[in-house]
């Protein structure tokens, strides 16, 4: 089994995250990087350092239309099922970033508003249906 690496960006209540888990040849987690999210051009950069000449699994657009520019960099386009680990790691880690960062935990009449208006988003979007 080859190498690869599964990319993503993941919100951690207000705040986007990079999400960077590499596998390596025996299907083990290898190395995982997360970084706050700026915009995709860094996001590519940091999954290059990551690794180089690697398959890199997203079910993120934006990334994956970022690392088609980038030679060396093999984005391949899966669904949220198969890049779930990404959400995986940000919810284990969750205590660790809010201390790293130093964001205090949301009240809870902000994040049952801010679930809200991303679900009433994703509805008026069309929920995924015109994505690639």
């Amino acid at each position: 089994m080859d190498s690869f690496i599964i990319a993503n960006v993941e919100r951690l209540e207000n705040e986007l995250f990079l999400v960077v888990v590499l596998y390596g040849d025996d299907g083990y987690i290898a190395d995982r990087v997360i970084v706050p999210y700026e915009n995709a051009e860094s996001a590519v950069i940091t999954i290059a350092e990551v690794a180089y000449k690697v398959d890199v699994w997203s079910s993120d657009t934006t990334l994956y239309k970022a690392m088609l520019e980038v030679p060396g960099l093999n984005g391949i386009i899966k669904h949220p099922d198969d890049t779930s680990e990404t959400g995986r790691q940000i919810e284990e880690l969750m205590q660790i970033l809010r201390q790293e960062f130093e964001r205090p935990a949301l009240p809870r009449w902000r994040k049952w508003l801010s679930s809200l208006f991303r679900r009433m988003t994703r509805l008026i979007e069309g929920d995924g249906k015109y994505e690639i």
